[in-house]
């Protein structure tokens, strides 16, 4: 990009860099994503599509499915 040039080792440690670096951020997403959906079965019910907590009473809340 800056028309640097770059010897072949060093061309190779940056795209194992970056191929690394894609990685392991589809890693970390895959892991958001399966919490997510593990959090929504747990945290969820027919009022609620997202419990926040429970009152001392032991009542949910959070959002509700309109909201």
């Amino acid at each position: 990009m800056l028309q640097v040039p770059l010897d072949s080792r060093r061309k190779s440690q940056l795209e194992a860099a970056v191929k690394e670096r894609a990685k392991r951020r589809d890693e970390r997403k895959k892991r958001v994503d399966e919490e997510v959906r593990r959090n929504t079965l747990i945290d969820s019910d027919d009022n609620f599509s997202f419990i926040a907590g429970y009152t001392p009473g032991g009542f949910p809340y959070g959002l509700t499915w309109e909201e």
